[in-house]
């Protein structure tokens, strides 16, 4: 039974998540159990479900739910009560739920255990009685010892002599100050995978590559860290002065618009990040507190896992860069780098064999402190696109806009404000020198009427008997005033002929910005924009 449990482990978290990886044991240019989209740049459709991922997960229902079980049935049973039964218990209850949620972390010990039974502890009397108590002890130590080992290697590969950036005369005592802390950083490694403390850097080179040559033992935290009370602050119209909203301009609102396609990516994790772990689709065993990058064309984003149950996973996304940014640049060139390309061999190019890596490449890939685990993740998620309203909009119709403000509606009323003007308004008075409510009757009247004899199908008409037809030209007129006038205060130059200046005041219409600033001008208005309730 303990055979059947390492084969089943080895199988399903190491050789299967290792063919599924980006590359292959660091040897294999591309991964040999591909996805159906793989080849494809942008997926269209939600990945297709293929044959050794459904091998794979009945492979792990096997190992989970009849496997592990019955072997610590048959663990039990064969200790004939040597142990105490309050620990046989204790060992039941703690393989048991290892095997649901964390089965990567058995098959070692499991093997350990029964090669140190059946082979180095197998002169001794009686020591098959013992095999709960070993392999309890295993499970305890494993992951510490695969924690210590993953700092090791970040250690070395963070303060290598070949990661730094040889242009200084300070790398000749940097290095050599480095040997003598040596034992004091190892210790500092165990004491922090012990605690499970993070390691802080110490001493950092900022002129080189490599972040620092001594490490230093962090305080203990809790897996989910990042918020103090884990409760987001939104920064929105509830909770800030309706002046600051305005005029902080159009671009202050990013992050929180940027926010909604991270919540998007956030909810479609919630639905189909358990299921593809399962299906090994991130080609990594997962455990809590691991943090991946999820790196595309448009944005990046930072998940890290807090718990990992028996089909559920529970995980913090936090946003990283939007397309556009030097970060975001950087981020995904250095993850969407084409290894394949290498061909160097130590000083030499005589490239690599078919379908393998270069030397070269081989050997840089080992010495990373991050690892490309799959290359290829599809995720429901929203489609930037690019779209300048500039180019939509054409300068001879971008001020023919209206909004709200009554005015009064006298048949010979004329507005002779000097943001009006004959370039821009088509009902201008040239006689009057400026928007009177003749010239925007005689424009805009058979419009007026038919828009109210279409609504007559489905309403009470309207007569011109009780003046109900003028009433609504008047107050068509009146909207069309009140408009222009607060998109000309708005965008500062109503007469330029830049977009620019459009789009800046119809950004401010949208965001409710209705001051004018002209002669009708009412300061004792200004309070309403001071009061946060408002």
């Amino acid at each position: 039974m303990c055979g059947l449990c390492v084969m089943f482990g080895f199988v399903n978290h190491y050789l299967y998540m290792e063919l599924r990886s980006a590359t292959p044991w660091r040897l294999v240019a591309r991964p040999i159990l591909r996805a159906h989209e793989f080849a494809q740049f942008e997926s269209p459709n939600a990945a297709k479900l293929m044959i050794f991922e459904i091998i794979h997960f009945y492979m792990l229902t096997i190992e989970k739910n009849i496997l592990y079980p019955l072997m610590i049935v048959s663990t039990i049973s064969v200790n004939k009560w040597t142990l105490h039964p309050y620990f046989l218990a204790l060992f039941s209850l703690r393989l048991l739920r290892s095997a649901y949620c964390q089965p990567q972390l058995l098959y070692i010990p499991l093997a350990f255990s029964f090669l140190l039974i059946h082979a180095d502890l197998s002169v001794l009397t009686n020591i098959d009685a013992y095999f709960p108590l070993i392999v309890y002890l295993s499970v305890l130590i494993w992951p510490k010892a695969m924690e210590v080992a993953l700092k090791l290697n970040f250690i070395l590969a963070y303060v290598a002599p070949w990661q730094i950036s040889w242009g200084s005369a300070f790398h000749a005592f940097a290095q050599p100050f480095s040997v003598p802390h040596t034992a004091l950083v190892c210790a500092q490694t165990l004491i922090s995978s012990v605690v499970s403390a993070p390691l802080n850097p110490f001493l950092v080179i900022v002129e080189f590559a490599s972040g620092s040559s001594f490490f230093l033992t962090s305080y203990v935290r809790p897996v989910k860290f990042w918020e103090k009370d884990y409760n987001t602050r939104r920064v929105d119209h509830s909770n800030t002065r309706l002046i600051s909203q305005i005029d902080r301009g159009p671009m202050m609102d990013d992050s929180n618009l940027n926010a909604v396609f991270y919540e998007h990516l956030t909810r479609s994790l919630q639905a189909s990040l358990a299921g593809d772990l399962l299906l090994g689709r991130w080609s990594s065993s997962v455990q809590p507190g691991d943090c991946f990058i999820l790196a595309s064309f448009y944005l990046n984003s930072l998940v890290h896992i807090i718990e990992v149950g028996n089909g559920f996973v529970t995980f913090q996304l936090r946003g990283l860069e939007f397309r556009g940014t030097y970060c975001h640049q950087r981020e995904v060139e250095a993850i969407s780098e084409d290894v394949t390309e290498g061909v160097g061999c130590c000083c030499c190019s005589p490239g690599s064999l078919p379908g393998m890596l270069s030397l070269n490449t081989a050997w840089v890939l080992r010495w990373l402190a991050w690892e490309v685990v799959t290359a290829k993740y599809i995720v429901d998620g929203y489609s930037i696109t690019d779209n300048s309203a500039v180019n939509l909009l054409q300068v001879t119709f971008r001020f023919q806009v209206t909004a709200l403000r009554p005015i009064e509606s006298s048949s010979r009323y004329v507005d002779l404000d000097p943001m009006f003007g004959a370039a821009n308004d088509e009902d201008f008075d040239m006689n009057l020198m400026g928007v009177s409510r003749h010239s925007f009757a005689e424009l805009y009247e058979p419009w007026i009427r038919h828009c109210i004899q279409e609504r007559a199908l489905h309403d009470t008409p309207l007569s011109d008997e009780d003046g109900g037809i003028q009433r609504v030209i008047a107050f068509c007129f009146a909207l069309s005033v009140v408009g222009r006038r607060a998109l000309a205060s708005a965008a500062h130059n109503r007469h330029a002929n830049a977009a620019e200046s459009f789009l800046y005041g119809l950004h401010a219409l949208f965001k409710g910005d209705f001051r004018e600033f002209g002669r009708l001008d009412v300061n004792w208005s200004w309070w309403m924009f001071l009061k946060s309730q408002l």
